[in-house]
C-alpha cells in the first residue's frame, strides 16, 4: 500500500513545479518567432502553430497520478512542460513539415544560444490506427524521413485502438532565465485539423468522466449518456479518418496537375562536391559542417526527391535547401583565414548548388522565367571562373532550354560535348557522356517539330522538307552515337545503364521514323533500318521500366513503328494497351502531356476523335 503524501511531500512538488517553469515563457514566444522564420516557414506550410505553457495545477495532477503506479516519479521525469502543436490541413504536410522541424534542430550545432539544443531528439512516437494498411503509406514514407537522418532507432511505432492519431517527439530547448539560460523538454506533436478536432472533442469526454468518477455524482442514467457518447466518438474517428485520406488524394491530384508543368526530367548530379574537398586543408569544422548538411539536403531533394513528395512539396524543400546556401555565402564571407585554394573550391561547390537549385525551383514554377534567370546569371559568372568544369556547360544549356532558348542550348551542348569527349575526370559509363548527347538530339527534334509546326502552311514547302530531313537525321545522328557508347559498357555498368538505354532506344526509333515519315532515305539511317533492329530497340525500349508515362511513350513510338512496317495487328496491340494505360492513369490525373499520342491510337483502332474508347 502506498504511503500517503505528507504536506512536505506536497510542498516539494510545489517548487518542484514552480522550478520547472522558469523560462517557459520566453522559450514559448521564442518558438513562436522560430516557426514563421525561413523561406518557407513552418507557419506558412503549416495550417495552424500552437504553443503551450503546461498549467501549474495540471502539471501537480499529473505528477500525483503518475505516483499511483511509480511512486518515486517527479516532476523532472515529464517532457510535455512545453508544448508546440503544429495543425496541418493535408496529412501528407506532414512529409515536408517533419523534415523542416528536423533541419532547424540539427542546424543548432554548437551555438550555445541556440533554441535548440544540438542533438538533443530524445524520441518519436507515431500513434496510427492503421500504421501498415495507410493507402499513402504515411507511417513508412515519415520513418523513412528519420531514417535518412540517421535517427531510425528514435521512432516507435504505436498502434492505438484508442483511435488516437498523432506524431509525437520530444526535445530540449534553451529558454532564457535571467541572465543565462535553461534547458525544457519540449513535445511537439504534428496532426492535422480534423485530427485535433476530435483529439479535443475526445480529450473533453475522457475528463468528464475522469471528474466526474471522482466525485460519485454519475448516476446509471448519465454513465450511459456518457458511454453513447464515447461510442459516437469511434464512429467519428472512423469518419474523420476516411476524410483525411480522401483530402489527401485531393491533395496529390492538385500537385500531379503541377507537375504537368515540368519543363524537363530529372536533374543529376555529375559530380560528388563534398569530394572535392578532401584535397583542401584548413577548413574551419563548423564551416565544413554546414556546407555537408547543405549539400546533403539538396541531393536528398534533387536525387531521391524526398521519398515521394509532391512537386509543390518538393518545392518548398528546394527553397529551404537554397536558404541554406544563402546562409553559406555570407558565411564565406566572414570567415577568414581560408587559403586560396579552399576559398575557391568552397566558393565553386556553394555557387553551383545554389544555381543548380535556382533551376529546380524555376523549372518547376509555371511563369518560373525570373527564377530561371538567375540561375542562368549564376551559371555564366560560373563559367568565367571555371571554364574546365565542363558540367556547367550541361546545367546551363538545360536552364536555356527551360526558358524558351532552345537555339543557345543547342550551340552550349555542341560546344560541351567535344569537352566532355576529353575530360579523362568522368569515367567512360558516367552518365553525363550519354546525357548531353541525349538532350541535344531531344532539342534538335523539336527545333525541327517546331519549324514543322511553322512552316505547315508556307509556300516554300520543299525548303521546308529539306530543313526537316537534315534536322532529323542529325537527331538521330547524335543519339546514335549515344546508344553505340552505352551498347559498349561492360558489367556492372550495363544493368545500371538499362534505363539509359530503353530511353536512347525509343528517342532513337522517334528520329528515325520522323526522319523516314518525311521523305528521308533509309540508307543514311547508320546502321539501316529493319524490322530486326526495330524489334530490338522495342525490346530494349520495354525492359527499361520507365514508368507509366514513358511506357505510354514507348507504346506510341510501338504503334508508330508497326504501321510503318505495315504489321497492322502489332500497331492496334500497341493501340489497345495505350488506351487502357492511359485509362487507368486518368481515373487518377489527367493526362494533357499524352493528348496527341491518344487521339494517334484511337485513329489506328478506327476510332472517331469524340469516341471515347470506354
Amino acid at each position: 500500500m502506498n504511503a500517503i503524501p505528507s504536506v512536505d511531500d506536497d510542498n516539494q512538488l510545489d517548487l518542484d513545479t514552480m522550478d520547472v517553469l522558469r523560462g517557459t515563457t520566453e522559450l514559448r514566444n521564442r518558438l513562436l518567432l522560430e516557426m514563421s522564420t525561413g523561406t518557407p516557414s513552418i507557419s506558412e506550410l503549416a495550417y495552424a502553430v500552437k504553443v503551450r505553457i503546461k498549467e501549474d495545477y495540471k502539471i501537480v495532477e499529473k505528477v500525483k497520478s503518475k505516483r499511483v503506479k511509480t511512486p518515486d516519479y517527479c516532476v523532472k521525469k515529464l517532457r510535455d512542460v512545453l508544448g508546440l502543436r503544429i495543425v496541418t490541413l493535408y496529412r501528407l504536410d506532414a512529409l515536408t513539415i517533419i523534415p523542416a522541424l528536423l533541419d532547424k534542430i540539427r542546424s543548432s550545432n554548437l551555438d550555445p544560444h541556440a533554441l535548440f539544443v544540438p542533438n538533443s531528439l530524445e524520441e518519436v512516437k507515431i500513434y496510427s490506427t492503421n500504421p501498415r494498411g495507410d493507402a499513402q503509406g504515411l507511417v513508412s514514407r515519415i520513418q523513412e524521413i528519420f531514417s535518412a537522418r540517421g535517427l531510425k532507432d528514435k521512432v516507435k511505432i504505436e498502434d492505438t485502438p484508442s483511435n488516437y492519431t498523432s506524431i509525437h517527439m520530444v526535445t530540449w530547448c534553451r529558454g532564457k532565465y535571467r541572465s543565462g539560460y535553461r534547458t525544457i523538454p519540449v513535445e511537439i506533436q504534428v496532426r492535422t485539423a480534423l485530427e485535433d478536432v476530435w483529439s479535443e472533442i475526445d480529450h473533453s469526454l475522457k475528463y468528464k468522466r475522469e471528474e466526474t468518477n471522482r466525485k460519485g455524482s454519475l448516476d446509471s442514467f448519465d454513465e450511459g449518456r456518457l458511454l453513447s457518447s464515447l461510442s459516437h466518438l469511434n464512429v467519428m474517428k472512423t469518419l474523420v479518418d476516411g476524410i483525411a485520406q480522401y483530402a489527401d488524394q485531393i491533395k496529390i491530384q492538385l500537385d500531379e496537375v503541377d507537375d504537368f508543368r515540368l519543363r524537363s526530367s530529372n536533374s543529376k548530379q555529375a559530380e560528388n562536391s563534398l569530394s572535392l574537398l578532401d584535397a583542401v586543408e584548413d577548413i574551419p569544422p563548423g564551416l565544413k559542417s554546414s556546407l555537408s548538411a547543405a549539400v546533403d539536403l539538396a541531393n536528398e531533394v534533387i536525387s531521391l526527391r524526398s521519398s515521394g513528395l509532391s512537386q509543390s512539396d518538393r518545392r518548398v524543400a528546394l527553397r529551404r535547401a537554397l536558404s541554406a546556401f544563402d546562409a553559406l555565402r555570407v558565411d564565406l564571407q566572414l570567415t577568414s583565414g581560408l587559403g586560396d585554394d579552399a576559398a575557391k573550391t568552397i566558393s565553386y561547390i556553394v555557387e553551383a548548388e545554389r544555381a543548380l537549385i535556382l533551376f529546380e525551383i524555376g523549372n518547376g514554377l509555371e511563369g518560373g522565367t525570373t527564377i530561371l534567370a538567375q540561375a542562368s546569371k549564376a551559371y555564366v559568372d560560373l563559367q568565367s571562373r571555371f571554364p574546365d568544369k565542363v558540367i556547367l556547360k550541361y546545367r546551363h544549356a538545360k536552364v536555356l532550354d527551360a526558358m524558351g532558348d532552345r537555339d543557345t542550348a543547342i550551340a552550349l551542348l555542341h560546344s560541351a560535348i567535344p569537352q566532355i569527349d576529353d575530360d579523362r575526370s568522368l569515367p567512360p559509363g558516367h552518365w553525363l557522356r550519354f546525357a548531353a548527347r541525349r538532350v541535344l538530339g531531344v532539342l534538335l527534334w523539336e527545333r525541327g517539330d517546331a519549324f514543322r509546326r511553322s512552316a505547315r502552311n508556307s509556300a516554300a514547302a520543299d525548303e521546308m522538307g529539306r530543313g526537316l530531313l537534315f534536322i532529323f537525321l542529325e537527331a538521330y545522328r547524335i543519339t546514335h552515337e549515344v546508344y553505340t557508347m552505352i551498347q559498349s559498357l561492360e558489367p556492372p555498368h550495363d544493368a545500371a545503364a538499362q534505363p539509359e538505354r530503353a530511353k536512347t532506344a525509343n528517342n532513337l526509333l522517334w528520329f528515325a521514323l520522323e526522319y523516314l515519315d518525311e521523305g528521308g532515305s533509309p540508307q543514311h539511317l547508320d546502321p539501316g533500318f529493319n524490322p530486326d533492329l526495330i524489334d530490338r530497340y522495342l525490346a530494349e525500349m520495354q525492359a527499361g521500366q520507365l514508368g507509366d508515362q514513358e511506357d505510354q511513350r514507348v507504346l506510341d513510338t510501338a504503334r508508330r513503328a508497326y504501321e510503318h512496317l505495315q504489321a497492322p495487328e502489332k500497331a492496334r496491340a500497341a493501340a489497345t494497351k495505350l488506351l487502357e494505360r492511359h485509362r487507368a492513369e486518368g481515373s487518377e490525373r489527367p493526362m494533357q502531356v499524352d493528348d496527341d499520342m491518344v487521339r494517334a491510337a484511337r485513329a489506328t483502332l478506327g476510332h472517331s476523335s469524340a469516341d471515347k474508347a470506354g
